[in-house]
């Protein structure tokens, strides 16, 4: 019976021996299956390492490679945005803080420098390349403008730093898409400054306004009493034209009246006639003659 149980044992014991063995087969066999392949996503690329070298650039997809001797490192392409805050000073000196954001992404066909140069480290390059050159190029352009022409031409100085920045950054493996300046902080005592002196602007405008306005109105009351004036004037005119022409025509009538009396003396006798009643005077001045009327016929 004893013999019997060691065998069994010594079964048993081989089994499980077998069947770590095949457990362990299998594993390693996964491991080397996940080892020969490898997937790329869309937004990336690889960049496969023989031995620490580089020997090709894989695109998206599934790919094979030699499992231990091969490594691929991945390259994001995805855009990235992001954000830096820096000191400027303008053209006059005035201190300000400007908030700048940059869109950005790696370019597929350099991503052998960019793992070389970079480690394909999209952390690295923002922070040791793209924001150094951008600060840099914001505060050139800023400077070049005093505090006030800032401000009111902020869409220039934007436009300005895009297309010099890009210029700047060709030569990266990276592409800028666009830069955009979220704000300019200038300080507290500038702002009080600009905030008084558009206050006092602005009553200097209503200064003008006002004395505008009292001009208009000066002008337009001299329009209206020059208006008046030229009306009584022609008024008056036309009253001495019409004095003048009823006194012509008067003077045009006696002068008839005495030519006709020049040339028949008989009217005035006819005129005398017209006007007697008939009757002698009551009263008389001695020696004077009596009023003689001559009836005869000729």
């Amino acid at each position: 019976m004893s013999q019997n149980r060691s065998s069994n044992g010594g079964g048993l014991g081989f089994f499980s021996i077998t069947k770590v063995f095949v457990i362990f087969v299998l594993i390693v066999v996964a491991c080397c299956f996940f080892e020969l392949v490898y997937t790329v996503n869309a937004s990336m690329v690889g960049v496969v390492l023989s031995g620490g070298k580089i020997s090709s650039v894989s695109q998206p997809g599934m790919h094979f490679k030699l499992p231990f001797y091969q490594t691929v490192k991945f390259i994001d392409l995805k855009t990235n945005s992001s954000t830096v805050n820096t000191e400027a000073y303008t053209f006059d000196q005035q201190s300000a803080t400007l908030r700048v954001n940059v869109i950005w992404n790696f370019v597929g066909t350099k991503a052998e420098d960019i793992y070389v140069q970079y480690k394909g480290d999209e952390k690295y390059i923002n922070d040791y390349v793209i924001f150094p050159k951008l600060i840099d190029c914001a505060k050139t352009i800023f400077g070049q403008y005093n505090a006030e022409k800032v401000i009111q031409k902020r869409a220039e100085f934007v436009t300005l730093l895009n297309s010099q920045f890009k210029e700047m950054m060709k030569d990266f493996p990276v592409v800028i898409h666009s830069i955009q300046v979220e704000d300019i902080s200038f300080s507290k005592v500038y702002e009080t400054s600009v905030e008084n002196a558009m206050k006092a602007r602005a009553e200097v405008e209503k200064a003008k306004a006002e004395l505008e306005r009292v001009q208009l109105e000066s002008q337009q009351k001299v329009k209206i009493a020059e208006a008046e004036s030229e009306a009584v004037k022609k008024r008056a005119d036309a009253q001495a034209y019409a004095i003048l022409k009823t006194e012509e025509a008067n003077a045009a009538a006696i002068k008839l009246r005495g030519e006709a009396l020049r040339e028949n003396g008989e009217i005035v006798k006819l005129t005398v006639a017209e006007k007697w009643d008939g009757k002698l005077p009551v009263t008389m001045v001695p020696g004077s003659s009596l009023p003689f009327i001559d009836v005869k016929s000729k």
